[in-house]
Parts: C-alpha cells; sequence; structure tokens
C-alpha cells in the first residue's frame, strides 16, 4: 500500500471515527490544540485518497530530550499492513528533525502484539508507569480505565544525508515548478484556488536562477532556496521543500543557519508564510520567530521576524 505520512488537521477528525468512540476523538482534538503550541506533533497516513488509516501523536514536553509516541492508531480493517511501522518511522524522524535523539514509548502490558513490533523497530523496555484514561462503552457511558504501561526507549542514531546548496540554472525550472505545485498547492488551492495558466504565468515571471538555490540531500535535488540580503535584514523570500524531503530536518537546519548568520550581524531575520500553512508557521515560531503583520486580501499572509 502506498502511504504518505502528513500533519492532521481538525477537518480529518471526522474521518476518524474508526480510531476510536466521541472520548477518543476529543482527546486527538486536544492534542491537535497542543501542536499549534508546538508541544506535540500528530501524524496521519494516508493512502491516495487522502483520508487517515493510521494515526499517531509525538509528545515532547513529557520527556526532556526525548519524543514521547503515543496514541498509535491503525485502521482495523488495515492492520498488519505495516502502517503502524510506517508511523513510527516517521515518527523518529519528526523526532530527529527537532535535534533530538531518542525515542521513547509506552504498551500496556497485555499488549504483546504490539510490544513485539517495537522491539523489531529497536525499542528496549526501560520501566513501567501506571496510566488511564476515560473510555466510552457502546452504551454511551463513560468510565476512568487504568492500566500499566512499560516504558521503552531507542537512541535514534543520526542518518541524515548531506544537505547542500547549488545554483539554479535554466535547466532547473521545472523541476522548480513542479517542487512549488507539490509542497505549496493544497495551500495556494485553500488560499485562492490552483489554477494551472495563472501558476505557469506566475513561475515564469519569478523564477530567477541568477538568485535561486537548489537544495540539496545526499546529491538529490530535494528544494529550492531564495535569500535576500537587504538594508538592515535577511529576507527569507522562499523556501520550499519536497513533500518526499520533509519531517527530516532539512528546513530547520537551512532556517537555523540564516538564523545565525543574521545574529552575527545584528540583522533582523524576515520571512513571510500563508496563514493556512500551519505547519510551517508552528516550524517559524519554534525557531523563535514572532508575527509581527499581515498582508494580503483577508490576511492572507503572516510576515513573521526573528530579531537580534
Amino acid at each position: 500500500m502506498r502511504l504518505a505520512v502528513r500533519d492532521l488537521e481538525p477537518g480529518d477528525l471526522s474521518s476518524c471515527a474508526w480510531s476510536g468512540p466521541a472520548t477518543h476523538l476529543a482527546a486527538i482534538a486536544r492534542a491537535l490544540e497542543r501542536a499549534r503550541l508546538g508541544e506535540v506533533e500528530y501524524l496521519a497516513a494516508c493512502p491516495p485518497s487522502g483520508l487517515p488509516v493510521g494515526l499517531g501523536g509525538i509528545d515532547y514536553a513529557k520527556t526532556a530530550g526525548a519524543g514521547t509516541i503515543w496514541m498509535l492508531a491503525v485502521h482495523p480493517a488495515l492492520q498488519s499492513c505495516g502502517i503502524g511501522t510506517v508511523l513510527i518511522q516517521a515518527a523518529e524522524q519528526r523526532i530527529r528533525a527537532r535535534g533530538l535523539h531518542r525515542a521513547e514509548l509506552g504498551v500496556e502490558d497485555s499488549n504483546q502484539r504490539a510490544r513485539t513490533l517495537y522491539e523489531r523497530l529497536g525499542y528496549a523496555a526501560y520501566g513501567s508507569e501506571p496510566d488511564s484514561w476515560d473510555q466510552e462503552a457502546a452504551d454511551g457511558t463513560v468510565s476512568r480505565y487504568e492500566t500499566m504501561l512499560t516504558l521503552m526507549g531507542k537512541e535514534l542514531l543520526e542518518s541524515m544525508a548531506p544537505i547542500g546548496l547549488r545554483p539554479a540554472t535554466d535547466a532547473d525550472s521545472e523541476f522548480c515548478y513542479q517542487l512549488h505545485k507539490a509542497a505549496m498547492g493544497d495551500y495556494i488551492t485553500a488560499t485562492w484556488g490552483w489554477d494551472e495558466q495563472v501558476q505557469r504565468c506566475f513561475h515564469a515571471r519569478a523564477y530567477d536562477p541568477g538568485h535561486w538555490q537548489i537544495i540539496t540531500v545526499g546529491g538529490a535535488d530535494a528544494g529550492m532556496l531564495n535569500v535576500e540580503y537587504r538594508p538592515g535584514e535577511i529576507y527569507l523570500a522562499r523556501i520550499e521543500v519536497h513533500p518526499d524531503y520533509q519531517g527530516r530536518g532539512i528546513g530547520t537546519r537551512l532556517i537555523s543557519a540564516l538564523a545565525g548568520e543574521a545574529r552575527q550581524a545584528g540583522q533582523a531575520l524576515v520571512l513571510e508564510v500563508l496563514a493556512v500553512n500551519h505547519r510551517a508557521r508552528t516550524l517559524y515560531e519554534r525557531l523563535g520567530m514572532t508575527e509581527v503583520a499581515r498582508d494580503g486580501n483577508s490576511n492572507t499572509k503572516i510576515i513573521m521576524r526573528l530579531t537580534p
């Protein structure tokens, strides 16, 4: 089964009834609120239909220096298809992207099947703790479920291929257009609608191989970067990473490098982000950037700034 792992959005909840009763969906909704604060990430594994068939969260507040994977769920009709493995591996990538090198999780003592999977993926038991949550019965009554968890952890070795930058050339124009469509298409559609002819014309006017750079990962083209050095500030005009390479810390590393460059020069780092692009905004906020203004019709763009 071909799967893509993305951030779960509030609008997905209506398609996640398979994961549990109303109390469980309410817990996921609360986790999504915490995601807006950068405390957690909540992932959805989706086939080409885009509907979630696997869910899982990462809590960065529970244990210092680690990401805790929790609330894993796979559609009952699709269990034993490797979806849980895909989710855990994606979660580990997200944890690495935060600069952390340890993943933890808990498994009920009675769930030997899950524990076997975690052990196969390299997790080792290191302790235990009690846990509890609200559980809703078929008749709608809610009771408190109490259980004992075996705590398991895994050291995440650094496996990121080298990230590089090379100058864009005329031959990279089509790559950059298709990259823009893959990385930003959903956000543009949600904001203005996607018109292929309009987007082609916009790209033809905007493409500037003299200033754009191609992001490479292990020698493969993975994204693009456009930085403008203005009086008193460094302006990040555009950074786009192909979805196949997202969640690996590429954006974090490049923006952190620009932030360090701006700090050394005593300048601000400035960028704009579409208001609907919550994932990017959360990243920028985690890197210390704050909203300073809004722009565009209906405030479609947020201007963010990191002051030295």
